[in-house]
C-alpha cells in the first residue's frame, strides 16, 4: 500500500467535507430542513441530503473531527422525521412517498458517544420511536412474520405509470405489458428505491414480495439502541426493548437463514422461499451483532463467493439476460465494504476484515491518483470505473470518503 497516496486522499477528503455542505435553496422541489447539511457529491449528481448515504459520510466526518457538521445531520433527519412521520430517501419533493434503509438510529448513537450530550438525546429519542413505529406497522409490517419490508406510499395511477416509464428502459423491464402490470412493476421498482439497492437482482423484481435481510438486521440495532437509550437515560425500558430485539433475531434466523447455501437470505414470503440470488447484504446480521459464531462462520466461508482482486462485489455472478443492475456484479460499493468488514471484525475475522479493507484503500487511492477524485462505486474485478451502471458513475465525496476514512485509521494495515 502507498501510504503517501493514501495520506493525500485522506487530506483531500478533509479539506473537501465544506464543498459538500448546502443549505436549504429556494427551489420548489426541495424539501427545507433547518441547518446545513453534506450532499454525496461536490458538484452535479446528488445535490441533496440522501438518507442512508449521510450514515456512512458522518462516520467520516466524526473522524476527522466534524462533531457539529453529523450533528446537523442528524437534526435535519430528526426535523424531517417529526415533519413527515419518516425520514424520506432525500430532501426532495419528489421522494416524500419513500424511505431508505434505516440508519437515523445508529447516526445518533454515534454522535452521542462523542458529545454526551444526554439533553439531545432525550430529545432525539420521540423523533427515533416515531420513525421505528413506521417501519413496523401498517404495509411495511409483512402479517404472520413479525419482520418489516421495503414499501413505497406512492398511490396515484398516473405517477406509478410514469414511474414504470422511468425505470423500464434502466432495468430492462419489458414495455408490452397492460397497464395494471406496469403499475404493478413500479410498485416493486419503487419499493426497491427504498432499499437504496436501485437496482439489484436480489429482489428478482418483486421487491414487495421480499422480507429484506438487511432491512431487519438494522430495525435489531433500533431495538438494541432504545435499550441503550433507556439505560442511559433511565427510563426503565431496557428490558422490554430488549425482548423485541431477541424476539427479532429469532424470526430474522428463522426466515432469513438458508442452510443449504450457509448465508443469509432476503424471503420471499409470497412463494415461501429463499432469494436466488447471494449479495453482501448476508453480512448485515454480522454487522448487527446477532449472528451465532457458527452461522457467522458459514457466511465467512462463502467469502469467494463476492471476493474478487479489488473488493467485494455486491451480488454473487448470476444471469441477469438483458437486464443490467448496478447493485449487482461486478459492482463494488463503499457502504456494502463497511458493512462486510467490520461484520467480519467484528466476529473474530481480522485478517479477512484487514485483506478487504486494504482492497478497497488500494482502489480508492489508484483511482484518485489516475483522477484527482473520488467516485460512487467500481469494478471489483479489474479496479476500474467500467461498471454496470444505469446513470453513469459520478463522482463521489459522501460514503466514498466516509468509508475511506474508517479503513484508514481503524483497521490494521497488514493484509494476511
Amino acid at each position: 500500500m502507498n501510504h503517501s497516496l493514501q495520506q493525500r486522499v485522506r487530506d483531500h477528503i478533509a479539506a473537501s467535507w465544506d464543498k459538500s455542505v448546502r443549505t436549504s435553496p429556494d427551489d420548489p422541489t426541495h424539501v427545507r430542513v433547518p441547518y446545513p447539511y453534506t450532499v454525496p457529491s461536490i458538484e452535479g449528481a446528488f445535490q441533496e441530503m440522501y438518507y442512508w448515504d449521510t450514515y456512512f459520510t458522518d462516520r467520516g466526518l466524526l473522524l476527522d473531527g466534524r462533531l457539529e457538521l453529523a450533528r446537523q445531520n442528524c437534526d435535519n433527519m430528526l426535523y424531517l422525521v417529526d415533519t413527515y412521520g419518516f425520514m424520506p430517501n432525500g430532501t426532495r419533493t419528489y421522494y416524500l412517498t419513500r424511505s431508505q434503509s434505516p440508519y437515523l438510529m445508529m447516526m445518533v448513537l454515534d454522535v452521542f458517544r462523542r458529545s454526551r450530550d444526554c439533553d439531545w438525546l432525550r430529545r432525539a429519542c420521540p423523533s427515533l420511536k416515531r420513525e421505528y413505529e413506521t417501519w413496523t406497522t401498517g404495509n411495511h409490517l409483512v402479517a404472520g412474520t413479525g419482520l418489516s419490508r421495503y414499501f413505497d406510499r406512492e398511490t396515484d395511477r398516473q405517477k406509478l405509470l410514469a414511474a414504470f416509464a422511468g425505470v423500464a428502459g434502466r432495468i430492462g423491464l419489458p414495455t408490452d405489458v397492460s397497464d395494471d402490470e406496469k403499475v404493478l412493476q413500479a410498485r416493486h421498482a419503487m419499493a426497491e428505491c427504498t432499499s437504496g439497492w436501485d437496482f439489484t437482482p436480489r429482489f428478482e423484481n418483486r421487491c414487495l414480495d421480499f422480507i429484506p435481510v438487511d432491512l431487519n438486521a438494522n430495525l435489531y440495532l433500533y431495538e438494541q439502541g432504545f435499550a441503550t437509550i433507556a439505560e442511559i437515560l433511565g427510563d426503565g425500558t431496557a428490558d422490554d426493548w430488549r425482548k423485541k430485539a431477541a424476539a427479532r433475531r429469532e424470526r430474522l434466523e428463522r426466515f432469513c437463514w438458508n442452510e443449504t447455501r450457509g448465508l443469509y437470505l432476503d424471503y420471499d414470503f409470497v412463494n415461501r422461499r429463499h432469494s436466488t440470488v447471494a449479495s453482501l447484504a448476508t453480512f448485515q446480521p454480522l454487522w448487527a451483532g446477532l449472528a451465532d459464531a457458527a452461522r457467522a462462520a458459514r457466511v465467512r466461508e462463502n467469502l469467494p463467493l463476492f471476493e474478487r482482486d479489488f473488493g467485494l462485489a455486491t451480488c454473487e455472478p448470476v444471469e441477469t439476460g438483458s437486464r443490467s443492475y448496478q447493485w449487482g456484479y461486478p459492482n463494488g460499493w463503499a457502504p456494502l465494504h463497511l458493512i462486510a468488514v467490520e461484520g467480519l471484525k467484528k466476529c473474530g475475522y481480522d485478517r479477512d476484515a484487514a485483506r478487504i479493507a486494504g482492497k478497497y484503500l488500494d482502489v480508492i487511492t489508484s483511482l484518485f491518483d489516475q483522477t484527482g477524485k473520488l467516485w460512487e462505486k467500481f469494478n471489483v474485478c479489474d479496479g476500474s470505473l467500467n461498471t454496470a451502471s444505469e446513470y453513469g458513475t459520478p463522482e463521489m465525496l459522501g460514503w466514498t470518503a466516509g468509508v475511506f476514512n474508517v479503513f484508514s485509521v481503524g483497521i490494521p494495515p497488514e493484509r494476511r
